[in-house]
Formats: C-alpha cells, structure tokens, sequence
C-alpha cells in the first residue's frame, strides 16, 4: 500500500501523529486504523467472540482510513471557506448596514446602523434606544426603518439596505399579505421606500455586518440617540 511507518519519539508518538505537522494525514489514518483493527482483533480473541481474517482486517483498515481522510478534507474545506465581507454599492448608491440588539429579560433593546457611499467612506453612524420592545424581530425590523427613515431625512435618493436579519428579508418580501406582528412597521418602511429612486432590501452575514451590530451597542437608557 506504500506505507512508510514514521520514526517517531517514543514519549510523543501519539501527539506526533495527530499534530498534522510530522506525518502526512493519509499515512495517519492508515497507522491509527491499522492499529485499532490489531487492538480490536486481540479483544475478540481474548473474548472468544468472532474475530476477521488477515484479508478482512487490511479491508477494514483501507476503508475507515479513506473515509478519515475525506472527513478530514472537508473539514479543512469548511475552515478555508472565506468570511462575507461588506461590498461597495455602485456609483450613487449609499447602503446603510443595520442591526439590533434586545435583551429578552429587560424587554428593552437598540437598533444600529452605518451609512457608507460607493468608496467605502462613513457618512453617518447612529444608535437609538428602545425602553420597551416586544421581541428581537421588532427591535431587528425597526432597526431597518430607523434606517430608511435617517435616509429619507437626509433626502437620499438611492438606498440600499442590509441586515443580518434574515427572517425581516422574509417578511419584508411577503409584505403584501403579511399578518405578522411587525406589519404595521413593514408598511411605514414602504410608505418611507416611495420616497426613493432605487430602493433595496437584502440580507448579508454577521461577518459583513459588524460596522452596525457595534453601532447598536452605543446606545444605552441615558444615551437614546447616538450619532
């Protein structure tokens, strides 16, 4: 099978082999596996239970060290993925990240948001406190407003925004025959949307979201508004 057995010290060999650093993760596989097929073997014999034949055990070995080794590569596949990050808008556009923060014990929360043009430049950071919301998909959903609404005031024409707020992208998709309990907040977000040229709602991951999900932390009960 081309298997090459490593010399390994014998107070570290065990660390040696799963370090991934001395020994190449195929070769791992194969020595760990063939070595439990040996222990597994002595057991049943002790045991008197039935035991595999010389053929058997080598099969045995082959498969459960591929199936480690294409375990293994996914893994690595998984970590090596790249975290989302925040993209520029176009020409024009400004994009306004939100987020929102709630905590369930005190029935209070706040909402966060970054305004940033198509050069990645801030234009305005804001925080406002909420000394009483019914859950985290209002505070999220108002989060989303508190945005549309800043736009509107600052007389914005095309605007894009985004949420690590899955479940509002949802909502706000099925507005139209939306019954939720955010509704009320949805219809005033699309009263405010009119006012715009381009209008765009979308989610992005917590990773491209950080800017806003800071900024909602700022705001406090003696801090209501932050800017």
């Amino acid at each position: 099978m081309g298997l090459r057995v490593p010399e390994l010290h014998p107070a570290s060999w065990a660390t040696d082999l799963i370090d991934g650093t001395n020994v190449d993760q195929k070769e791992v596989a194969m020595i760990l596996c063939g070595c439990w097929a040996v222990w597994s073997e002595r057991n049943a014999r002790h045991h008197g239970d039935q035991s595999r034949t010389v053929s058997q055990s080598v099969k045995w070995t082959i498969d459960i060290a591929s199936d480690l080794v294409i375990t293994g590569q996914r893994s690595r596949e998984l970590k090596a993925r790249i975290k989302p990050k925040w993209t520029s808008p176009v020409e024009g556009v400004t994009k306004i990240n939100v987020d929102a923060s709630f905590n369930i014990s005190c029935g209070n929360g706040s909402t966060g948001l970054v305004m940033r043009n198509n050069l990645g430049e801030l234009k305005r950071g804001q925080a406002i406190w909420y000394g009483a919301a019914a859950n985290a998909i209002t505070v999220e959903t108002l989060a989303v407003r508190d945005g549309v609404k800043l736009a509107c005031e600052l007389g914005l024409s095309k605007v894009e925004v985004e949420t690590d707020a899955s479940v509002v992208v949802n909502l706000w998709k099925r507005r139209d025959d939306e019954r939720s309990e955010v509704a009320s907040i949805l219809r005033e977000i699309q009263e405010l949307a009119y006012n715009f040229e381009r209008f765009q709602l979308s989610y992005v991951g917590r990773d491209a979201n950080v800017g806003a999900h800071l900024c909602a932390k700022q705001a406090t009960a003696n801090r209501r508004r932050c800017l």
